[in-house]
């Protein structure tokens, strides 16, 4: 052979061996679509991007195709949406949809594996990273962390797409402290803004690892080049302005998402699962007893970057349990800890472990330098392989079909083998055939099983909005309703209803039936998306993702217009070039507070989706970051910028120290002051706030005597606020779980809402009444524990200013996760 060709064909031959399983897993893709759970969901949105995204000359946008319309790729990073628009171009668009999308996660299993490789290669050598990929693309998985439970059957693959970006921004980020070239800072700042545009969690992840992998360098012998910290700094900024565009208005808009976060065991729990060697949920004990002999291996024979990743997995661990909130009650001083998934930090935590997994078994197969950096003999080596292998057996044989079944085959449940997916296929022809009404829309709302997500495929197929009955994933846009009133239906302008069952109602008359669904017509279907609420007539327009416009006549001073257009920041609604004033309000009487209103007159009445400050603020860091780059990196060419840093803080070591001492001690005082009180978890105006200034509290008929702030005691019960876990997320509140009844009294001044939200968290049900001054707004029972989150409105605009005594009364469930304050 060639000396040339060998030498490729050595250098490929370890990548290929790596990705081996994961192709393998991979193979039936070619045929089959996966489309459990949320793969159609993301089905949907890859389509959306390309075709009603890009195709209209954007990023992102409104979208008004499920529920009441939704900011797309707004809420939610779209790095998913452009890895399959990617393989949607190199296909040149002559597949299908669902043959695009079932090749793209085909290749995102190729990569993250191929990635995992990259990552271990660099700081283990090549056998370990080969261990590594295979662990990685045999990971059976568990809920929230990563593996195939989580991103083959439930489809929740971007994070772990996010995740294989962050593992090669380290490798570069690596080699940028150690004080490698501009080439290395450059691809370490494209993947670093590759990850933050695909999963939100990259942003907590580099902020918690890069601290740890500086400490790392200032251990080794010769200490810590600054300039290449200062570098690897420039790097992550390089990649957070490539990403700027994105998560300068995510992170302004954070409120608009559900308190979807999840705490994670308790740290005494995760510690007993250490021992056990079960960190991670279905992954076989054997891996996770590898990774802690790695540990000890690269601990004890002081690997160059061992006690970086050591220190990596542990401290991610950690993170994964509760202790931030429930031991150390961060919370009250970090409120955004409510939205974060503490699991997902596992799916981290497997970079690391995955990698000291497959070092160990370098060890163990003596594919590792001794100390004295002379490669072992073949005889020991020999030795080292046959007793690996005969341990192997003795291990694997008896139990190899349960290892099997565990540990290696991935099952894709694919449009074969999913309910409804036929009779769905051939409904859907039905509907694209559909007379579409030149302006007005019209909605098809589907009631299937409420975790069944195919429905949220529909548009791929016939173009039409709808709106799914059930959780969907756009749960995550805050207050989204999720039921089946009538009501409700007539506000979604639904014209015709899918069904899994029967419906024996006068509203519904079938159509046809497709298989076991029944296609029925809604008949109080209302095809104009808006309510005149007093004198006046109004026709629409305009209808379009960017902007709607109604025509009006007849109105006057008290003249409001309900628009059945879910409110968020970019919507601007003028009229005779004047901006009028748009107030969230609900969809169905106190609930689901969603819905855009404004005072109107005679005219023209234009809603536009505009950009706002923060939306300019991100596209202008996104194209300026290349030139801030360039000028940065002629800056320290021009100045030796880097080289003179290192000198300064050399020069200063000590007092430099004892300052960042001194600042990490003032930071953890007013932290430590901060989670010693309960006032931060809830906000300035919550009505139970009010009772600090006057006011009554009982629970079950006892008075509630204060002991702290917002702390009682009510006879036997305790009344407090805390973060309370819901039937999915954690919300702060106030809970009174012991207590069957909750009444407050006091007295505040009305603003343009007694805005409400709770969660009852367990199967049962309560009520909830809230009065002012006698007159009762509103009386309701809570919803189903399954339907999670939720939100109300009672509206106090009638006497908006005024003061007056607010009485509220919880009983049953309501009792577990409930505040209220006044709003605008």
């Amino acid at each position: 052979m060639h000396p040339e060709t060998s030498r490729r064909v050595q250098r490929l031959l370890p990548p290929l061996l790596a990705v081996l399983p994961a192709l393998w897993i991979a193979w039936p893709l070619l045929r089959e679509t996966p489309l459990s759970f949320d793969h159609a969901t993301h089905l949907f949105k890859s389509w959306h991007f390309v075709e009603e995204m890009l195709g209209r000359g954007r990023l992102r946008g409104w979208s008004h195709l499920w529920g009441f319309g939704f900011p797309s790729d707004e809420l939610v990073p779209p790095g998913g949406e452009v890895w399959v628009a990617l393989v949607r171009l190199l296909t040149l668009g002559q597949l299908s949809w669902l043959r695009t999308y079932a090749l793209a996660y085909g290749a995102f299993l190729v990569f993250i594996a191929w990635a995992a490789y990259r990552f271990t290669r660099e700081s283990f050598g090549t056998v370990a990273a080969i261990v590594c990929a295979w662990i990685t693309a045999l990971d059976p998985g568990g809920m929230l962390e990563g593996g195939w439970e989580w991103h083959g059957h439930f489809g929740v693959w971007p994070v772990s797409l996010a995740m294989a970006f962050v593992a090669l921004a380290l490798l570069h980020l690596q080699r940028v402290v150690a004080g490698a070239g501009t080439r290395d800072l450059v691809v370490a700042g494209l993947w670093v803004g590759a990850a933050l545009l695909t999963h939100q969690l990259a942003l907590v992840v580099f902020a918690i690892i890069m601290p740890i992998l500086v400490l790392d360098h200032t251990t080794r012998p010769g200490g810590v080049r600054w300039d290449g910290v200062a570098r690897s700094v420039l790097a992550l900024a390089f990649g957070g302005l490539v990403s700027a565009y994105f998560m300068v208005p995510f992170v302004a808009r954070s409120a608009y998402t559900q308190d979807l976060g999840w705490l994670g065991e308790s740290l005494p729990v995760v510690s007993q699962h250490v021992l056990e060697f079960r960190v991670f949920q279905r992954t076989a004990p054997v891996v996770h007893a590898l990774a802690l002999l790695g540990g000890w291996f690269v601990l004890r024979r002081r690997t160059p970057g061992g006690r970086y990743f050591v220190l990596c997995g542990a401290v991610l661990v950690v993170f994964a349990s509760g202790t931030l909130v429930r031991d150390l009650h961060l919370e009250r001083v970090l409120p955004g800890l409510v939205k974060v998934e503490a699991n997902r930090f596992l799916l981290v935590a497997k970079l690391f472990w995955f990698a000291l997994a497959g070092r160990a078994v370098a060890e163990l197969l003596g594919c590792c330098p001794r100390d004295d950096d002379a490669p072992p003999r073949w005889a020991s080596r020999a030795w080292r392989w046959a007793g690996a292998t005969g341990l192997a057996l003795v291990l694997v044989v008896p139990a190899y079909r349960h290892i099997y079944d565990t540990q290696i085959e991935k099952e894709i449940v694919s449009e074969s083998e999913r309910a409804f997916w036929p009779d769905l296929v051939e409904l859907w022809r039905f509907t694209a055939g559909l007379e579409r009404p030149e302006v007005a829309p019209f909605r098809i709302a589907y009631m299937l099983p409420r975790g069944d997500h195919l429905p949220t495929a529909a548009a791929v197929f016939d173009g039409l909005p709808i709106y799914k009955v059930g959780n969907t994933p756009t749960q995550i846009f805050d207050a989204w309703p999720t039921t089946h009133e009538h009501a409700l239906f007539e506000a979604l302008s639904v014209k015709y209803v899918v069904s899994s069952k029967a419906l024996e109602h006068e509203a519904f008359t079938l159509v046809r039936r497709f298989g076991a669904l029944w296609f029925y017509t809604f008949h109080p279907y209302r095809p104009d998306p808006f309510t005149v609420l007093g004198p006046g007539r109004a026709e629409l327009l305009e209808f379009s993702p960017d902007r709607l416009r109604i025509g009006l006549s007849g109105t006057d001073a008290t003249t409001r217009l309900k628009v059945h257009v879910a409110n968020y920041p970019r919507w601007e609604a003028t009229q005779d070039g004047k901006v009028l004033p748009i107030t969230t309000v609900p969809a169905l009487g106190a609930e689901y507070p969603i819905l855009m209103e404004f005072p109107v007159g005679d005219g023209e009445v234009a809603l536009r989706y505009v950009a706002r400050g923060v939306d300019w603020l991100g596209f202008v860091l996104t194209l300026a970051a290349v030139p801030m780059l360039l000028a940065a990196l002629w800056l320290d060419r021009r100045f030796s910028a880097g080289t003179r840093l290192h000198a300064a803080i050399e020069r200063t070591r000590r007092p430099l120290a004892l300052a960042s001492a001194a600042i990490v001690v003032a930071v953890l005082v007013v932290v430590s002051l901060g989670t010693r009180t309960r006032e931060r978890l809830l906000p300035r105006a919550s009505l139970f706030r009010h009772l600090e200034a006057g006011g009554e509290l009982l629970a079950d008929g006892h008075a509630c005597e204060r002991r702290a702030a917002l702390s009682y005691r009510c006879g036997p019960h305790r009344v407090q606020a805390d973060v309370a876990e819901g039937a999915w997320g954690v919300h702060r509140c106030m809970t009174a779980p012991t207590a069957e009844r909750l009444e407050l009294r006091v007295r505040a001044e009305l603003r343009s809402f007694l805005s409400a939200h709770y969660d009852t968290a367990i199967k049962g049900s309560g009520t909830i009444r809230v009065s002012v001054d006698g007159e009762t707004l509103g009386k309701l029972r809570t919803r189903p524990a399954f339907l999670r989150h939720q939100k109300l409105a009672f509206d106090t605009r009638a006497r908006r200013g005024q003061t007056a005594d607010i009485r509220v009364t919880l009983t049953g469930l309501a009792t577990r996760c409930f505040d209220i304050a006044p709003t605008d």
